[in-house]
């Protein structure tokens, strides 16, 4: 019954097919014939020979009917499927379908890009406030080299002050030490001058004391 119904379905390709069987079979059996014949001329084929060639072909007869009416139904069935989509595809609830789709597929890569464009954001805002921090700490680090060069400055100024105050300390003390010297060597000298202005007076006087005696004995004695 299915080969039935399917033979129904297409009938104009089946008889086609079946004209081209007979002349395919003609010229093979005629080919055959020849052949045979030429091969073995002593010898005809039996009555059991040619039933069997003879389902042979019927049997390959049915297979190319079935194989034909299976390319038919299926031909049949892409046209229906076509068609069938053609029509959903043409109807208002497959366009609204399609819209709504559409409408969801744009809402996705719109929220996809508003997540990805906050992302971006906030990458960017963190590098700025990495690049900030990076500026400042360098401002820091510079402020404080700065505040330590000129502490390592002050310092070294201090004890080149320091260094020179020494200097000028040892200088005044050697030249109060030089100047005292010289006070007390002047002094020395001033003592010994006077300790010689005093020996000579003090020789001076007698020597007078002595001469005054004299005058005054040699009245006397006379």
């Amino acid at each position: 019954m299915g080969r039935a119904r399917r033979s129904r379905s297409s009938p104009r390709a089946v008889r086609r097919s079946r004209s081209r069987e007979r002349k395919a079979k003609a010229k093979k059996h005629k080919k055959r014939r020849r052949s045979s014949s030429s091969r073995t001329r002593r010898r005809s084929p039996s009555v059991q020979e040619l039933d069997a060639a003879a389902l042979e072909e019927q049997r390959r007869q049915k297979e190319l009917e079935e194989k034909m009416i299976e390319d038919e139904v299926a031909r049949r069935y892409a046209l229906e499927l076509q068609r069938t989509l053609e029509q959903r595809m043409a109807s208002s609830e497959f366009q609204e379908m399609v819209n709504e789709k559409v409408e969801e597929e744009r809402r996705r890569l719109e929220e996809i890009m508003l997540k990805e464009v906050d992302e971006t954001k906030r990458k960017i805002l963190q590098e700025i406030e990495r690049k900030e921090k990076e500026k400042h700490e360098k401002e820091e680090a510079e402020k404080e080299l700065r505040k330590q060069e000129a502490e390592v400055k002050e310092f070294q100024k201090r004890k080149e002050l320091e260094v020179q105050a020494k200097l000028d300390e040892e200088r005044l003390k050697e030249l109060e030490r030089r100047q005292e010297e010289k006070r007390l060597k002047r002094e020395e000298e001033a003592a010994k001058d006077a300790q010689k202005a005093a020996e000579t007076s003090r020789l001076l006087n007698t020597k007078g004391q002595r001469q005054s005696v004299g005058f005054k004995l040699k009245p006397s004695i006379l």
